[in-house]
């Protein structure tokens, strides 16, 4: 929307982005119906309006595909996961290019030729086949960073508008007055409770407690470009809330953080995390414990065996106890790893189908043993929903103090070497 509207498209094409109907015709060519909708479409994609588009093959990639088919149909569990793919690219197709059958329609009503609504509708959102000379080798250092680049450039130009970088400011400011006042009202201590990393990435919306006494709240995705103001708007409401110690060198240090982690195409909320490529995240999170929401990965119990530094929500899930199983059977054998670092790193490594598939198999199971699934374990919902137990508040708020204690000390040496050099500058 922020796109459109700085494209001379206004706020009235910006809101048409949010009507159904183009939802609707992208879904109904993928079901093959015959409407003026779905012609509209594939004129579009006749144009080159999407970035899948309709593209010749070679006599050689027409037989391999061929063979594919004869492969996938001679084996059930092939068809199966063939399907399900489908299913994953034809759910996002419809988002992407619903929108970007809005902006064609749109472009085509003022009058544009159909060349220039094309090209309008291909750039509304990501342009996927746009890469620069060394795009393909940044890419598989660092993943997205074609996404992530592209995304700055549009918004910072976006945003060079007055008329849209005030709506946009006003729109975010209001979410976030509405949603603290929301919270503040069912817990004044939310702050503390809500991940750094949800805050920086999310409007945190918060629920009714859950099983066992868990803290719950919806996670409203922000995009990538507004992430600063949205966090700059955090700041200002926690400094004025007097809810917090937050101080304004802490709100100026996080707003920068949102600076970086909105407009770096390297990712990271850190100087380390940013220098690592994509291949290193995983190594790295488990060292740090740091998970990549910004929560620990596993508690810290100096006495304990690592095999058995696991949080108890481990064993609620029918993946957490199988990563518990294979922890023991290490150890046994004298190798000792946390089960959590062993669950981490398998849901990094099976990537969002797997994760799909796996929070599927947890919620059947917990349905199975008549238990009511965890929020993180149940497919969709999880993306929105958060819920974490007592444990791990409670673990979060140690790293915090540990952090802070950090910092403390840190700037007690500082000042202290200060005064140091200040004696034998003065011979005081």
């Amino acid at each position: 929307m922020v796109y459109v509207a700085s494209k001379g498209g206004g706020a009235n094409e910006a809101a048409r982005l949010l009507a159904p109907t183009d939802m609707k015709h992208v879904l109904d060519s993928l079901r093959g119906l015959d409407t003026g909708g779905t012609r509209l479409y594939r004129q579009m994609q006749l144009d080159g309006g999407t970035t899948g588009g309709m593209a010749l093959s070679t006599r050689r990639a027409v037989e391999m595909d061929i063979e594919k088919i004869r492969k996938v149909n001679r084996s059930k569990p092939r068809a199966f996961a063939q399907q399900t793919l489908q299913l994953f690219d034809d759910f996002n197709k419809i988002f992407e290019d619903s929108t970007r059958l809005s902006v064609y329609r749109g472009a085509l009503d003022r009058g544009l030729t159909r060349k220039e609504a094309a090209r309008m509708a291909k750039e509304s959102s990501i342009n996927f086949n746009k890469f620069g000379t060394g795009g393909s080798i940044i890419n598989a250092f660092y993943m997205f960073s074609n996404a992530s680049i592209q995304g700055s450039a549009k918004m910072l130009r976006a945003m060079k508008d007055p008329k849209v970088a005030s709506a946009v400011v006003l729109a975010t400011g209001t979410a976030v007055a509405t949603t603290h006042s929301w919270n503040d009202r069912i817990d004044p201590e939310w702050r503390d409770k809500v991940s750094e990393y949800d805050r920086l990435s999310t409007l945190p919306v918060l629920l009714p407690p859950g099983k066992d006494g868990e803290f719950r709240y919806m996670k409203i995705p922000v995009s990538w470009g507004i992430k600063p103001i949205k966090v700059a708007m955090d700041q200002a409401m926690d400094l004025s809330s007097g809810k917090t110690d937050t101080t304004v060198a802490d709100a100026t240090n996080k707003v920068m953080v949102a600076l970086v982690e909105g407009y770096n195409p390297a990712g990271g909320t850190d100087l380390a995390s940013a220098a690592t490529p994509t291949v290193g995240d995983l190594p790295m999170d488990v060292w740090r414990n740091v998970a990549f929401h910004g929560g620990p990965i596993r508690p810290e119990f100096p006495r304990l065996p690592d095999s058995r530094k696991f949080f108890g929500s481990l064993e609620r899930s029918k993946t957490g106890r199988a990563s518990i199983g294979v922890s023991r059977q290490l150890a046994r054998a004298g190798f000792e790893v946390s089960p959590a670092n062993i669950n981490y790193a398998y849901e990094q490594l099976i990537g969002g189908t797997g994760r799909f598939g796996s929070k599927t198999i947890n919620t059947l199971t917990a349905i199975g043993e008549g238990e009511v699934p965890r929020d993180r374990d149940v497919p969709f919902a999880s993306r929105f929903v958060r819920s974490t137990t007592a444990e791990e508040l409670g673990a979060r708020a140690r790293v915090r103090q540990k952090q802070t204690e950090l910092e403390r000390r840190r700037k007690e040496l500082s000042l202290g070497a200060e005064k140091q050099s200040r004696r034998r500058r003065f011979g005081e």
